[in-house]
């Protein structure tokens, strides 16, 4: 009942794109495997801020994913590390949940630890280069959906991606600063679930199993402005990414003890699709050196329909996206010269719509999230600084899940806290 190991090949793709003139014209044009967008913040003073960092700088593991234009801006050379040392879900799917008591439990269960983003930026005045390791999208799920006397149903279910990739940067002019990131992606997706049901002395089983491995190119460009010594803008763009390889193995078995039958399904080397979503982030921030500073992100993303296991039909999730706009806000206070206290607040609404009934495929859980975010950074005078704090995703919605051998829609809901430790350092 084992599935085989997955092999994946990796092929180099590099997209060779104009700059000039870019941003402004491209059509938004996405396809997408995340859920929610914005359930991973990415890197120090950024993730404090609640990701409102389109028109910021000054953090070497997030300006490349964010705002690559904004790298040429950091002072001198620099490194960043961000790591989520303590990610608590409480996720409940088929039953309420009273969001009050979420804090209450904050200490009981299990944890996930996740190297979120690490960055490093060498800074030439004119022009730099960065290195950065990321994080962007996790989904975890262990646990009973459904518990009676005649049906039972258990789902695992971890789906996370890995991006590695390199930034440059230049200024064009006093106030104005282009840049590129290219990313080399891989996504890896691992779910079980098992369902049992009886009626009149006869009990049905079935068992599935699914791996799935992808991997992609995605470039994003950036621009930046400064606008006065206080205010300045930023755009970016991510365009839809270049599939490079997927490959996923499934399984499925139905068993009937009365009378005895029994179906298996199983497939490997399937052709599997993953594309990431393209987006569009508009950013404007107030920042006064060594005060405080203010941010505010836009950010659009278009979606569109596809199946993620194109040659299995009875194994495929129906992708559906819609187009989803995401809002962020940040603030940050300069206690002392060396103390820093940061906040945020973002949304992170669903890219898919509500489950279908009339559909015979799973469909992605449709939850709106919203979140927020508090960190304090202490610099040292060697340059050095640490971050400590964390943020909180929460929301309610449904999912689609099977259940008494067929597809059902439950009621879902879902808290993520999450602490965050970080290292920088500025030479």
């Amino acid at each position: 009942m084992g599935i085989r190991h997955l092999k994946h090949s990796m092929m180099r793709r590099a997209p060779w794109l104009a700059i000039a003139g870019l941003l402004p014209c491209l059509p938004l044009k996405s396809w997408a495997a995340y859920s929610n967008y914005n359930s991973v913040l990415l890197g120090e003073r950024a993730s404090g801020m609640g990701g409102a960092f389109t028109a910021l700088t000054d953090d070497p593991a997030a300006t490349p994913f964010y705002n690559p234009a904004t790298t040429v801006l950091t002072s001198g050379h620099s490194f960043s590390s961000t790591v989520n040392v303590y990610n608590k879900y409480v996720t409940n799917i088929g039953e309420g949940q009273d969001f009050a008591e979420a804090p209450q439990r904050l200490n009981r269960g299990g944890f996930r630890s996740l190297p979120a983003a690490s960055g490093t930026i060498l800074n030439f005045k004119s022009f730099a280069f960065g290195l950065s390791i990321l994080v962007p999208d996790y989904d975890f799920y262990s646990g009973q959906i459904k518990g009676t006397g005649d049906t039972t149903a258990f789902v695992n279910r971890v789906d996370e991606t890995l991006w590695i990739g390199s930034t440059f940067s230049a200024r064009m002019t006093r106030e104005d600063a282009l840049g590129l990131s290219v990313y080399y992606t891989a996504r890896s997706l691992s779910m079980t679930s098992s369902d049992r049901s009886s009626s009149a002395g006869s009990a049905v089983l079935s068992n599935e199993e699914k791996n799935l491995t992808a991997n992609a190119v995605v470039s994003i460009f950036g621009y930046h402005r400064k606008l006065t010594p206080l205010w300045s803008v930023g755009a970016s763009y991510r365009l839809p990414s270049l599939p490079v390889a997927g490959e996923a193995a499934y399984y499925r078995s139905v068993t009937t003890t009365s009378p005895y039958t029994s179906d298996v399904l199983n497939r490997s080397n399937l052709r599997a699709i993953t594309k990431i979503p393209s987006k569009f982030s508009l950013g404007i921030a107030r920042e006064d050196k060594g005060k405080n500073t203010l941010s505010l992100d836009l950010s659009l993303y278009e979606g569109i329909s596809y199946r993620d296991l194109p040659e299995l039909p009875e194994g495929a999730e129906q992708i559906d996206h819609l187009q989803t706009l995401n809002i962020a806000v940040g603030y940050e206070q300069v206690i002392r010269e060396w103390l820093s206290l940061r906040l945020g607040f973002f949304t992170n609404r669903s890219s898919h719509p509500s489950p279908d009934l009339n559909s015979n495929l799973r469909q992605g859980d449709n939850i709106d999230l919203k979140g927020f975010s508090a960190n304090f950074s202490v610099r040292t005078k060697e340059g050095t600084r640490f971050t400590f704090g964390g943020y909180y995703n929460e929301g309610k919605g449904n999912s689609t899940q099977l259940v008494g051998q067929q597809l059902a829609i439950l009621p879902k809901s879902q808290q993520v806290f999450t602490m965050l430790v970080a290292t920088g350092f500025a030479f």
